[in-house]
């Protein structure tokens, strides 16, 4: 392509632009929109925003539709509902609302309130109260 053309990208095939004198894609491979650009929403939707080169819907900071959902997030946290939060609420070792609650417990143990508890235990025996 010729980058000092009026249109430099009437050279290259649909969907890509011409830079650096060779046609390509606008955004890296599986890319939506690009985060360094100085509007990186502009290739967005208007009800969207880019996060980590995808565009995702306003107020999301993950995209739980992702191959890795979590990759969003900070290390520790997990993509739940489109943000990214701790895996379980302050204070709990586990979430007994999980599909599978004792899964983030020890094999011997069990999720009983949020706590991983010994198999058999109902109640927390470390607990203050």
């Amino acid at each position: 392509c010729d980058p000092q053309a009026d249109d430099p990208n009437s050279f290259c095939p649909s969907g890509d632009i011409c830079k650096d004198c060779t046609c390509q894609p606008p955004f890296p491979p599986g890319c939506d929109c690009d985060p360094a650009a100085d509007d990186p929403n502009s290739s967005c939707a208007t009800d969207s925003q880019c996060v980590q080169c995808k565009c995702l819907p306003l107020g999301c900071d993950c995209d739980p539709q992702a191959d890795d959902p979590n990759s969003f997030c900070p290390s520790g946290d997990i993509c739940k509902d489109c943000t990214c939060q701790p895996p379980f609420p302050p204070g709990c070792d586990c979430d007994p609302s999980a599909d599978d609650p004792n899964s983030s417990c020890a094999t011997d143990s069990q999720c009983v309130q949020c706590k991983c508890l010994p198999l058999g235990c109902d109640c927390d025996p470390q607990a203050d109260d």
